[in-house]
């Protein structure tokens, strides 16, 4: 038979709804129980954040550190089970039995006690950023400048990034075989989709574009590839799609390093390679991209899929089948 708590999303849920009903603070308040390690789900009004802070992540506990620390202390004063109320008592029952009869090797992860609301606000700044809400924006803002490394450094972003990835997969795998006349085609931006540069925007703390200084670090040719990024490349051409690489590179200055960098971090025979030439200078990336796409689609290609880490990659004309974002919080192309 199944139970609904064998669900993982109901286990969290019936977690959250116990802690934050009406009588939660004075469940808190009682004398010697120590918070529960459970990061509320308020956002505050402004968030500000020290740039050194970690993202909010759990802390994890062994199964038999749990035992201890949560099962006696919440259920050995029936005083206290009777305060939270029996209906709360039982959600968080069911939620921490469960967790105690997962197997060896199982740690369950807490939110800590001592995390602040910093980072709430710039994930939700981050979320916007995401989903094409924030437009027009110029630098991280400060107070998240410590949240946006974090999440670029510490994990977050390759677990989102691998998520993306194995979205175009379940993609790609129910889509037709690329034809046989040669013209399905995917298109590709470059950076921060192929290559990264992280490195150049960590090093600016995440300020204002800078035509000259980026220039120059581009011209060294050392931007890391993107693994996930390249697997798809290289499945994609393994299945006989032509794979596009557009940018908004300057074709004249950058061009001669850009295929340079690509090929000696594994990006190699790809079927274009298409950078802002001088009659394109001026123009907004999307307007830029639109013409470019239409030039292929002019050729008789059928875009399949289109990827990038900015929504001016993805909107504009013949933008293709499927678009995918790649997440990028570093900084925003119009």
């Amino acid at each position: 038979m199944h139970l609904p708590w064998r669900n993982h999303s109901f286990l969290f849920f019936s977690l959250h709804w116990t802690m934050t009903q009406p009588d939660r603070e004075s469940v808190m308040n009682l004398p010697g129980l120590d918070p529960l390690p459970i990061k509320s789900t308020r956002t505050p009004a402004a968030a500000t954040h020290k740039s050194d802070t970690s993202l909010d992540r759990p802390v994890c506990l062994p199964r038999a550190s749990l035992a201890r620390r949560s099962s006696p202390r919440l259920f050995g004063n029936p005083a206290r089970a009777a305060l939270m109320g029996s209906s709360q008592a039982l959600a968080l029952w069911v939620v921490i039995t469960h967790l105690l009869s997962l197997g060896g090797g199982f740690a369950s992860c807490a939110w800590p006690s001592s995390a602040t609301h910093d980072d709430a606000g710039c994930l939700s700044w981050r979320v916007m950023v995401e989903a094409n809400n924030a437009r027009g924006w110029r630098t991280v803002p400060a107070p998240c400048v410590g949240y946006v490394k974090a999440y670029m450094t510490r994990g977050q972003y390759g677990r989102d990034l691998d998520s993306v990835m194995e979205q175009v997969s379940a993609y790609v795998d129910q889509i037709a075989a690329a034809a046989a006349d040669g013209l399905d085609a995917w298109i590709f931006d470059i950076d921060d989709t192929c290559l990264s540069n992280l490195l150049y925007y960590q090093a600016k703390r995440f300020g204002a574009y800078d035509p000259m200084a980026f220039k120059k670090w581009a011209s060294q040719g050392a931007c890391p590839g993107i693994p996930p990024v390249l697997g798809l490349f290289a499945a994609l051409q393994e299945k006989g799609f032509k794979v596009f690489l557009v940018s908004g590179r300057d074709e004249q200055t950058l061009g001669s390093c850009t295929s340079q960098n690509l090929e000696s971090e594994g990006f190699s025979g790809y079927e274009r390679l298409m950078m802002r030439t001088p009659e394109y200078r001026g123009q907004s990336s999307s307007l830029f991209k639109s013409a470019m796409r239409k030039q292929l689609v002019d050729e008789g290609y059928r875009i399949r899929g289109n990827v990038g880490d900015q929504w001016s990659d993805l909107q504009g004309d013949n933008v293709g089948d499927r678009v995918f974002k790649i997440p990028n919080p570093m900084y925003f192309v119009p």
